[in-house]
């Protein structure tokens, strides 16, 4: 049976990562995030946890039918409505999409690739991918 995807879901959620993203941002270094970082590239990053606050609150739904979940552009993450989704992988999937983009290397200009994004990412919690 599909569970509807509804707004009320979709808050809920949203409130689960905010609250992860919070728990990280407090234990700074020492968070899973930072330990995850540090696996993954060498030298000095930023973390600009407002970006990843900002993306979660402008969420929209794809109205054609796509081969994958979700997409973002940092500024806005849309999610498609014909996906099977339960809370397992909603979590996760906006966790993932608001990924991107927090980590700004040391001169505070360039993110990372996304493809060191999603190196981060498995290292943080293989679910983010598969």
């Amino acid at each position: 049976m599909k569970i509807p995807l509804t707004r009320y879901r979709l808050n809920k959620n949203i409130h689960k990562v905010k609250k992860y993203l919070f728990k990280n941002y407090r234990l700074k270094e020492k968070s899973p995030i930072s330990k995850a970082l540090n696996k993954t590239i060498r030298g000095k990053y930023h973390l600009k946890w407002e970006n990843a606050l900002k993306v979660l609150d402008n969420i929209h739904f794809i109205q054609e039918e796509i081969s994958h979940w979700a997409e973002t552009d940092g500024v806005s993450i849309w999610l498609s409505p014909y996906k099977d989704w339960t809370n397992h992988n909603l979590y996760y999937t906006l966790l993932h999409e608001c990924l991107h983009g927090l980590v700004i290397r040391e001169n505070k200009e360039h993110e990372l690739s996304e493809f060191t994004e999603h190196k981060f990412m498995l290292n943080l919690d293989e679910r983010l991918i598969y």
